[in-house]
């Protein structure tokens, strides 16, 4: 049978940095038939993309999932200029149906169908039924919901990663005027994101004065991925600025983790989710930060509680994707 034969569908996941497309055949569980990934800034939009996938094969459904805001079937991508259309991308596909997924969203139906194995945990707790949410530092900061209602979860799109930075301690505090002479607003994004890792290092360099490893010296500047080098550093003991960067990134991080359950309710757990933290994961499963979660004055019993994992599945959203699409054509 081939593939335009069976009942397929294409799911796609929109970063700033990176575009990755799977095309799927319907089933119990979606099935990946291939998938590729594009270099996002190479290409003006989403039908571009899909359409240089796919070539000359028809599907039943497509889902698309991008960092911004869904608004009346459309996404203006917060980390690339790009504007996403349902309607538009329905026409290239001959008609087929499309429905459009914040990335956390996506992410969020992702987590629900991965594996156990594929979730580290951070912060032992009691997995209680209720509200759940999940953050992802990436390109950017993503944050979502997982509302609890009729015994499921129901992922809700959040765009809580621009909230405005709230420092926790004197350091941070200077952190705080430090972004600010950078920028005019400063959110959590500024600091719990690939260019806030650099932003912290930054920080720890030319605020707190912590050395900087040789090799660090010798090879920032002409980094492709300054980000990743400062992360890799950090994990392999390479660089006193690094470590100090990426143990400030896990405080802020647990502590905006905590917000978000409380404001939230989020009493079943939180996920820590994108591609940042399973690569600090050796450094960062190390630290004490059960103090920048839990410590609330008189709620902190309430966090106690709360179980904190690592999500270690860089695809996680499009494999929420692919669910959605697969719900979509069955």
């Amino acid at each position: 049978m081939t593939e335009q034969t069976e009942i397929c569908f294409v799911a796609a996941d929109v970063g700033g940095t990176k575009t990755d497309v799977g095309l799927y055949r319907h089933g119990a569980q979606p099935e990946l038939i291939r998938a590729e990934r594009y270099a996002s800034a190479a290409y003006d939009g989403i039908d571009g993309v899909v359409g240089e996938f796919l070539g000359a094969n028809a599907v039943s459904a497509a889902v698309v999932a991008a960092a911004g805001p869904v608004a009346d079937g459309e996404i203006r991508t917060t980390n690339l200029p790009w504007r996403v259309s349902s309607s538009e991308l329905s026409r290239r596909l001959g008609g087929a149906p499309v429905r459009l997924l914040n990335d956390l969203e996506a992410t969020a139906f992702g987590v629900l169908a991965l594996e156990p194995d594929r979730l580290h945990t951070l912060k032992a707790g009691t997995a209680k039924q209720g509200n759940r949410a999940i953050l992802a530092p990436g390109t950017g900061l993503g944050q979502a919901l997982l509302f609890w209602n009729a015994g499921e979860h129901k992922p809700q799109a959040s765009e809580g990663g621009h909230s405005g930075f709230a420092p926790r301690d004197d350091e941070q505090i200077e952190l705080l005027k430090f972004l600010q002479r950078r920028v005019d607003q400063v959110s959590y994004e500024h600091a719990l994101s690939g260019p806030g890792l650099r932003n912290l290092f930054e920080f720890a360099r030319d605020v707190l004065l912590v050395p900087l490893g040789s090799e660090m010296v010798a090879h920032l500047a002409s980094a492709e991925d300054p980000s990743a080098l400062i992360g890799q550093a950090a994990v392999e003991g390479k660089c006193e600025a690094s470590r100090r960067s990426v143990e400030l990134f896990a405080r802020i991080l647990l502590a905006r983790a905590g917000d978000v359950v409380l404001s939230s309710m989020a009493t079943g757990g939180i996920y820590l989710a994108g591609g940042i933290l399973p690569k600090l994961w050796p450094l960062v499963r190390t630290l004490d930060l059960e103090s920048a979660f839990v410590g609330r004055g008189p709620i902190s019993h309430v966090l106690a509680e709360v179980p904190v994992w690592v999500v270690d599945a860089p695809k996680a959203a499009l494999l929420g994707a692919a669910h959605v699409a697969n719900r979509m054509v069955g």
